[in-house]
């Protein structure tokens, strides 16, 4: 009985983290081992909160991208920052579509740049993209469409 009633203090903790905001697989097992919460009890716990649709790693990475290219970051970099603090494998990411985020990120892109920057200014506009993670190819294919925003 009591065994069956820590259960479900750990599994209602969880539901609580996840009603805050949306979390990694990864996320909550890190919090269960802070907690003390040995490997058996975490696998059933997130095994349950998977089943009952509490936790999902694809809508986590699916609202994660959307949130940071609204920010202005690139997908690389975002999808970087997903494998190494997450710990998203590569086989969740490839069920995603990647290439309607790739699309997204242009829009996001260039309504930040026109927000923040009321004049076509290529260095402004350069450093802006290099900092939020554009190589070097994508960043000159963002200014080329911009510049044809700008006129």
């Amino acid at each position: 009985m009591f065994k069956k009633d820590k259960f479900e203090e750990i599994f209602n903790y969880c539901c609580k983290l996840l009603k805050i905001k949306e979390r990694s697989v990864y996320e909550i097992k890190e919090r269960l081992i802070k907690q003390g919460v040995d490997n058996k009890t975490i696998s059933e716990v997130i095994n349950k909160l998977i089943n009952n649709g509490y936790l999902s790693e694809e809508r986590f990475v699916c609202n994660y991208i959307e949130r940071n290219l609204m920010k202005g970051k690139s997908l690389s970099l975002i999808i970087d920052l997903l494998k190494d603090k997450y710990k998203v494998q590569n086989e969740t990411l490839g069920k995603i579509n990647l290439q309607e985020y790739k699309e997204k990120q242009i829009y996001y892109v260039t309504e930040l740049v026109k927000k923040k920057y009321k004049t076509f200014d290529m260095q402004k506009i350069y450093k802006f993209l290099k900092f939020r993670g554009f190589n070097e190819e994508e960043i000159e294919g963002l200014i080329s469409f911009l510049k044809r925003e700008y006129q």
